[in-house]
């Protein structure tokens, strides 16, 4: 019995004093800090996901779209297309979009305001390439992305989407000076109204100008469907608000 008191004032002197339980201190904005990190860490893997996809469907794309006058058909012209792609540090997917969008791949496409080849280089362009675009018109897929790789690379580690490629063709100083999408596209004596009065299909709201986000959106509407949604899918995904904004 005399045990048996013992145990049980022990028992009580240890309740009463036992050292308090840590207290947890839950900090919201840690919290939310710790979401933001991993839904950009999620969306990171679904954009190499959908991005990978992509680069298998341009190759594909390369073999879908055979011309007789053209040689992309041929391997020497898929693997220069890479090669010229890993230069720049942009995807190949993102490389094939531009010139299926401009040319449809076909190196001797002409427009009538004489610009020729693959990105449908004018006349200015090419004397500043050093060429001219009767040379380019004469001259292979395969020689002419040569002049591709010289347009792009004064811009390379700026192409951070597939649309940059086709902002800087469209307006370089924009991808060049990291515009963002609600800069309206003009320079100097160049007003928004003139750009936009000669590119009215970029212009979506037809209010008189075009700004980046508007041009972003254009292009990417007009990527292969079907066959090549990718690269608009991931743009689409970076516009969507994360944790933070819900």
């Amino acid at each position: 019995m005399k045990w048996l008191v013992l145990l049980i004032l022990l028992s009580i002197n240890s309740y009463m004093y036992a050292p308090p339980a840590a207290t947890i201190t839950i900090n919201m904005e840690t919290l939310v800090e710790i979401r933001i990190k991993e839904d950009a860490r999620l969306l990171k893997l679904k954009e190499l996901k959908i991005l990978r996809a992509a680069d298998s469907a341009a190759f594909a794309i390369l073999d879908t779209y055979k011309r007789k006058k053209s040689d992309i058909q041929h391997a020497a012209f898929k693997a220069k297309v890479k090669t010229v792609a890993d230069s720049l540090n942009v995807h190949f997917s993102w490389l094939v979009a531009v010139m299926y969008h401009e040319s449809r791949l076909n190196h001797k496409a002409l427009n009538s305001i004489r610009a020729v080849g693959l990105i449908q280089f004018l006349p200015g362009t090419a004397r500043g390439l050093g060429t001219s675009t009767n040379a380019l018109y004469n001259m292979s897929g395969t020689r002419q992305l040569d002049y591709v790789h010289k347009f792009y690379r004064h811009a390379k580690g700026k192409f951070k989407q597939a649309s940059d490629l086709h902002l800087y063709a469209f307006f370089p100083i924009a991808v060049l000076n990291n515009w963002g999408d609600h800069r309206v596209i003009k320079y100097g004596k160049l007003s928004a109204k003139t750009i936009a009065r000669h590119n009215p299909g970029l212009d979506r709201n037809k209010d008189g100008k075009i700004t980046v986000r508007e041009f972003r959106y254009v292009v990417t509407k007009r990527y292969p469907s079907k066959v090549y949604k990718a690269p608009a899918q991931v743009e689409i995904q970076r516009a969507t608000p994360n944790f933070a904004g819900r």
